[in-house]
């Protein structure tokens, strides 16, 4: 409705309401003044009114049911018409008899019943919107009982009325259901202005007139002025509900009608867009790619799309009534007709409008992958189903591909894998022999230029070793097979050994070395072995590449001591040659160096600043370098380390002199005489007593025959090897302790070797010194 209408609308209402209560005024001055004693009893005139009021609120409860189903007039239109027939029920009665007791007991019940049925409008709307046409018949039926049992009981009803004027409980059910009627105009009001709605505001006027006449009752005596005022007033109420449901049922059907013809017009439109001529179809269905094949409840084809045809190699004719089951292959086929069955049944499916990869069957009987959908089409008053179909085979093929290529290189990386374990085996079988006897050559008298030799070669087999344990090293960081410790240690002992190991590297080139600790928690968790890696290969580079000066290795904590995980940093400068811009760009690339000139003259692998990088990265810190040339290199390693309990016990390294291994006997497993050697004569200086087995089985068969404190064991032996030869001993000797001398030093091998039953593992080559540390922890636990 226009808002010039509205405005309109609301401004007669108003006007209305105002008139209705100046009548209300006049009628009862002059029954209190000048009429005073004008009475008129006529009951024919009553009684004609009371009826037309009761058949109008009977039609407006009517049409304000039928607005509701067509989703119009108030915002309450049932909770109305409710309040309407009921009243108009009990005026109707009222209307009916005589005056006398019943008389005014059923119209004052009708406008305290009425007052409390509009009064529903201000309960809550979660309740309102419940009440339907159900409540409406049931109030009805309701109203009738009660004035049937008034007629039938008229004898005991209250009395009403006492010489002319009403009782209290008479004023009582007037006043009450005027004031009620007031209160719902209230809520009426508040409705309206929140939602704008016309048709609310038209029965504001009808509960405030109806609120009106319920109080000039209650003023009145019978038959005199005000009691035929607020008759009139009440008929005039019940003739703008009658004006409103006959205003707003023209309205409906005005809109009605013109839906109706927009949507006439719509389906014009839309059918003359829908005549499109078969050509045109053809042409949009030859622009897609798949098949499309139409379906009817049985799977008879309905449709052949020109892409079924050159994806089947039949023609539409050949397949049009035939079963799509003939595109099948006969697992799919003979399941086909049970699906259907189960849809129509559940009206739910798991292959209707889900995507599925096929095997589908061409005329020539080649089979081939497809992807399938499969829909129900809409508006179809038989069942009907649609599906569309593409041609897979290149897509499974560059999968087969990628797969193929896929396994290629875990082959690839499994045969590299093995390859450089079995290269690391074969190299540090033949370097046992010879680091082994450089070691007990340091116990034999040399002369000074023969000890000179022996410390060259001693350290040219530790350079050697590195670069495979880089190589190693290299190979499961790039395979994500290395794995990090995570075990207690103690920071000062961790700089206490770096100052070991490279304070004889920095005097040998006369430069110095420099540790500052400024942490005050020495205890935390980490992978102490891995960090030492890392700054050993740090270290080692600064000693390679500094001349003259020092180098300062600094550690310090970033954050408060009290804070579970600190930063600890580890700063190593050195003043050293330096490096460029470009060749710190290229710093922790793998095979890379500063120059090939760094290269010729300082020897290298190219892979310790690649393994640094990534050992860091895998304990999730950082690590920065900043270099000039000419004057030196600073790195920066940051780690996040988790601090632990302070703890007394200080790991410490036993000297040989100090270990007594005198008398223990010992069986040695080894088929490699220049091992053989090596051990025997690393064990014979401290006493031990030996005996060798050449092979797994002689081994198993002495342990047998003879007691032995320890057995010696090497994994790979001919016969039987040490793993098996270990599982047979330990079956018979759970006590007996066996260390395994190994040239497989993989974290996984040695994982292999311990869950086999080695109480320990030694990697080859073997130091004389974790040998000796190593026997006397196990004979001693």
């Amino acid at each position: 409705m226009p808002p010039s209408i509205t405005r309109h609308t609301r401004n007669a209402i108003i006007i209305v309401i105002f008139f209705s209560a100046l009548f209300h005024v006049s009628t009862f001055f002059l029954a209190q003044t000048y009429l005073s004693l004008w009475r008129w009893q006529h009951i024919p005139v009553h009684t004609a009114i009371e009826v037309a009021g009761a058949v109008i609120a009977m039609i407006v409860a009517y049409t304000l049911v039928r607005l509701e189903h067509n989703h119009a007039g108030t915002s309450f239109n049932y909770p109305i018409a409710t309040a309407l027939a009921v009243m108009g029920c009990l005026d109707f009665a009222h209307a009916l008899i005589q005056p006398g007791q019943l008389f005014v007991w059923l119209h004052s019940w009708a406008t305290f019943i009425g007052g409390v049925l509009f009064f529903i409008l201000v309960l809550p709307a979660a309740i309102v919107s419940k009440l339907q046409i159900k409540w409406v018949l049931a109030s009805i039926i309701c109203a009738l009982f009660f004035i049937f049992c008034s007629f039938l009981f008229a004898e005991h009803i209250p009395t009403m009325v006492i010489n002319g004027q009403f009782t209290s409980f008479a004023t009582f059910l007037n006043i009450g259901g005027g004031i009620l009627l007031l209160c719902t105009s209230v809520k009426l009001i508040y409705t309206y202005y929140r939602v704008r709605k016309t048709d609310d505001l038209l029965f504001i006027l009808h509960c405030t007139m109806f609120g009106f006449a319920a109080i000039m009752f209650e003023q009145s005596a019978l038959w005199d002025l005000s009691w035929w005022g607020w008759h009139l007033l009440r008929f005039f109420a019940y003739g703008v509900a009658l004006w409103f449901a006959i205003n707003s049922e023209q309205l409906a059907n005005i809109a009605i009608k013109n839906n109706r013809d927009e949507l006439e017009n719509v389906a014009k439109h839309t059918v003359k867009q829908l005549k499109m001529t078969q050509a045109e179809q053809n042409a949009i269905l030859a622009c897609l790619t798949d098949a499309i094949i139409i379906c009817d409840a049985k799977g008879n084809i309905l449709f052949f799309s020109e892409q079924a045809t050159e994806m089947f190699g039949y023609s539409a004719k050949e397949m049009i009534g035939v079963n799509v089951t003939k595109l099948m292959i006969n697992d799919h086929a003979k399941h086909h007709h049970d699906y259907i069955k189960g849809y129509q049944a559940s009206g739910t499916s798991k292959v209707i409008g889900k995507n599925r990869d096929l095997i589908a069957v061409k005329k020539s009987g080649d089979e081939f992958p497809i992807s399938l959908v499969i829909k129900e089409l809409a508006n179809i008053s038989k069942l009907t189903f649609v599906g569309i179909i593409s041609d897979i085979s290149h897509i499974k093929q560059r999968e087969k591909e990628l797969q193929d290529a896929k396994n290629s290189a875990e082959s690839a990386a499994l045969a590299k894998s093995a390859f450089l374990a079995n290269t690391s085996h074969e190299i540090r079988t033949p370097m046992n022999g010879i680091y082994g006897i450089l070691q007990l050559l340091e116990c034999e008298p040399l002369t000074q230029n023969g000890q000179n030799l022996l410390k060259q070669a001693t350290y040219s087999t530790q350079a050697l070793m590195t670069i495979v344990n880089d190589i190693l090293d290299f190979s499961k960081i790039e395979a994500g097979k290395l794995n990090l410790e995570h075990t207690h240690f103690k920071v000062s002992a961790l700089l206490a050994h770096l100052e070991s190991d490279m304070s004889l590297q920095t005097k040998d080139k006369n430069i110095k070395l420099k540790i500052h600790n400024t942490i005050t928690h020495d205890d935390w968790y980490g992978d102490a072995l891995r960090i030492r890696q890392i700054l050993i290969n740090i270290i080692s580079n600064a000693i390679k590449f500094t001349q003259q000066g020092g180098i300062v290795i600094s550690c310090y904590c970033n954050q408060a001591n009290n804070a579970s995980i600190n930063q600890v940093t580890f700063e190593i400068t050195d003043t050293g040659i330096g490096m460029s811009k470009m060749a710190l760009d290229k710093l922790f690339e793998r095979f890379e160096q500063a120059d090939n000139s760094t290269t010729r003259r300082f020897g290298g692998t190219g892979l310790g600043m690649s393994i640094v990088h990534s050992l860091t990265t895998l304990m999730e810190g950082k690590i920065n370098v900043q270099s000039e040339e000419g004057v030196g290199t600073k790195f920066q390693i940051m780690l996040p380390l988790k601090r632990a309990e302070a703890s007394n016990h200080i790991h410490q390294e036993k000297l040989i002199a100090k270990i007594n291994l005198q008398g223990v006997k010992a069986l040695i497993a080894e088929d490699n005489k220049v091992n053989q050697i090596v051990v025997l004569a690393m064990l014979h200086s401290q006493g031990v007593e030996t005996q060798i087995a050449n092979n797994g089985k002689e081994v198993v068969q002495f342990a047998q025959q003879n007691d032995y404190d320890l057995i010696l064991m090497d994994i790979q032996m001919p016969e039987m090897d040490g793993m098996t030869a270990c599982r047979l001993i330990k079956q018979s000797h759970p006590q007996l302790p066996i260390i395994a001398l190994t040239a497989n030093v993989m974290t996984e091998d040695i994982q292999k070797y311990l869950q086999a039953g080695f109480d320990s593992v030694i990697g080859k080559p073997i130091e004389q010194q974790i040998l000796l540390n190593t026997i006397n922890e196990v004979i001693n636990k």
